[in-house]
């Protein structure tokens, strides 16, 4: 009889939980441990890279997916006072020129501002004042729970390059009281232009799945123009716009890089490379963005310069 209730029970629960599956709620599964790391395939006896991330994009929507300096945390607080990180962008772009020719560079210069949360911070207060005064002005404010602010950056709003601006950040409670203060400065870059793309040309089909990309940085005498530190080529599906390869060229004198390829690698960057196969048949973005710091290093640098070549289309022929 004891066994009879067992065996009905067990009945009942895989009852429900089948109900409870056609209705939209998930049972419990066993699913993959979440973060970056790669997956080791056993069968195969090779570690596989994760799926890359949807790619950024700079203000005129040019796709990019060049990578961070590797993070260092900000130095805790002291009572009553806020670590502040300031790091200035140069950015430019031209993404038009894909589609009409246009010479017209679209530029971008701000200040991206981190700092330390404060506890018990209901607001904070951004101020800024530029080289040569100490008059701080008030930029703007922002909720208790986010750390973070842009300045700059607009067609009406740029920075000024080669100058100093100086920022205060304030915390404070709910009564209107300061309650910490912290600050730091920034020169933006001068401007980069904006790199040629050559090949694969705007539409070709390629003679194989590992294209040679190549593009050039000259001046109008066909000689090489000073200013990068390098050059990232990425290649994206065609219709996501998902990156599927990424390669960096040290120098302002690189021109080329095959796909697949992972020559250098910028310091303070964590070196990375996604090596799709191309399938013959499809069609694939691919752009290059030139990179500059004022460090040499993407972890001690206070200001970036990029500048994003437009996307070119590029359709894979086959394997030669």
């Amino acid at each position: 009889m004891a066994a009879g209730k067992i065996a009905l029970s067990l009945t009942l629960v895989g009852v429900t939980l089948t109900a409870l599956s056609g209705c939209g709620f998930d049972t419990p599964t066993r699913r993959p441990a979440a973060g970056g790391s790669s997956v080791s395939d056993p069968s195969q006896g090779q570690v596989h890279e994760p799926v890359p991330q949807a790619p950024n994009r700079d203000p005129d929507e040019v796709p990019t997916n060049i990578p961070d300096p590797v993070p260092q945390p900000l130095e805790p607080p002291a009572p009553g006072e806020i670590t502040v990180r300031a790091v200035a962008h140069s950015v430019t772009s031209n993404p038009l020129a894909a589609f009409d020719g246009r010479s017209l560079k679209a530029i971008a210069i701000y200040t991206n501002l981190i700092w330390t949360p404060i506890k018990g911070a209901a607001t904070y207060r951004i101020s800024r004042a530029v080289e040569g005064s100490d008059r701080f002005v008030v930029r703007g404010t922002v909720n208790g729970s986010v750390p973070v602010f842009r300045d700059g950056g607009t067609p009406l709003g740029n920075l000024n390059v080669a100058t100093e601006y100086k920022y205060l950040i304030e915390a404070f409670d709910t009564s209107g009281n300061v309650i910490a203060r912290g600050n730091d400065s920034c020169r933006p870059m001068y401007p980069l232009d904006v790199p040629a793309l050559k090949e694969p040309a705007n539409g070709a089909v390629t003679n194989g799945l590992q294209p040679v990309m190549r593009w050039s940085y000259v001046d109008e005498n066909n000689q090489p123009k000073a200013g990068p530190d390098g050059f990232y080529t990425e290649v994206f599906s065609g219709t996501t716009l998902l990156p599927v390869w990424r390669g960096f060229r040290l120098g302002n004198l690189a021109d080329s890089i095959q796909y697949g390829n992972q020559v250098d690698f910028y310091p303070g960057t964590a070196p990375a490379i996604w090596a799709f196969v191309l399938k013959p048949g499809s069609r694939y973005t691919w752009s290059v963005t030139a990179y500059k710091t004022d460090t040499g290093n993407a972890i001690t640098a206070k200001a970036f310069a990029t500048s994003n070549a437009p996307a070119w289309t590029f359709t894979v022929g086959t394997a030669p």
